[in-house]
Formats: C-alpha cells, structure tokens, sequence
C-alpha cells in the first residue's frame, strides 16, 4: 500500500509541476491532479487502518485532538488514579501524531511559499521514506510503525496546507466544491 501512495504522490507532483498551476480550478489536468492527491490520502488513510492497528488515524485530526482534549481534562481533573493512568496513555498515544501533523502544516505552508508547486516534492519524499521503511521487514517493531505513522501525518498535513494556502491564493488545484465544507 505504501507503493500505491507513493505512486500517487508522484503523479501528483508531475501533473503539478508540468502542468500547473492552473487558473481555473476545474480545468481537465486540475482536476486529474487533485483525484491523484485525494487517492493518495485515501490510501493514506486505509493504511493506517489497516497497517498499523492501533495506531491512531492520520487522516481525522478532529477526531484525534478531540480524544487527546478529553484524555487531557481527565488527567488533569479525574479523581481515580486508575482512570487517570488510562487516560495519559491514551494521550500519549494519540500526541506524536498531532504534533507531527502540526509540524507537517507548518512545513507544508513554507515549502508552498518557498517553492510554490515544488513543495509537493517533500510529502512525495516522505512517502518514499516510508515505503523504505516498509521494506526494510515485513513486520517491523512497534517503534518503526509509530515512525511511519509520523510520517504519513507529515505527508498528509504538508499536503492539506499545500491544498488550503494554494487556494486561498485563488491559482491552485483545489479540491474542495465551494460549498459549506
């Protein structure tokens, strides 16, 4: 699966950087990248799934601050030691993905006003990053997986802040259909 998303990245990053930007967002090459990029997150997301077991998704970010959030007041104001011991574990489970995927915005908005659709290199990186990984067993330790799902939280952040900053500047391909959200 990583090999599938990684493939998807790259046709991303071609179909961007060869034929991109583009000013009108529903143009033919526009909308073919953005499926690419919208397989790949997808792909993203079944992995993590699917792969990682008890790693917590990369793809729902609300879902997970929202868990941390709760585990977070349970710790702080929860009574029973024994509830409060489950709850900053549950947290620290849940805390290298949200600060990888903070880190990825981050880097995802300066790469895309640094190099503009260039910047797609980087998740597209990452990607062959965790597809080497992936290679290196066929079962590899827990502290790998956590690694890699890291990793796919870069990847996926970079690539949402690309999508959001790309937008907003109206040039872009964006994904979304104008509507409430």
């Amino acid at each position: 699966m990583l090999l599938l998303q990684l493939t998807f990245l790259v046709a991303f990053l071609v179909l961007c950087v060869t034929a991109g930007p583009w000013r009108n967002a529903n143009a033919t090459l526009a909308v073919i990248a953005g499926m690419f990029g919208v397989a790949a997150m997808a792909v993203q997301n079944a992995l993590v799934q699917i792969s990682l077991g008890n790693t917590p998704t990369t793809a729902v970010m609300t879902t997970n601050v929202t868990h941390f959030m709760l585990d977070l007041g349970e710790v702080l104001f929860a009574g029973d030691p024994a509830e409060v011991a489950k709850a900053r574990g549950r947290a620290m489970h849940t805390l290298p993905v949200i600060v990888g995927f903070a880190i990825g915005c981050g880097l995802g908005a300066a790469g895309e006003a640094a190099a503009g659709l260039w910047s797609l290199a980087l998740p597209a990186s990452l990607a062959l990053l965790a597809f080497a990984m992936g290679q290196a067993g066929k079962h590899p330790p827990l502290p790998a997986k956590r690694v890699i799902a890291i990793i796919m939280g870069l990847i996926i952040a970079i690539f949402i802040s690309y999508i959001a900053t790309d937008s907003s500047a109206g040039y872009g391909v964006r994904l979304d259909s104008g509507g409430d959200g």
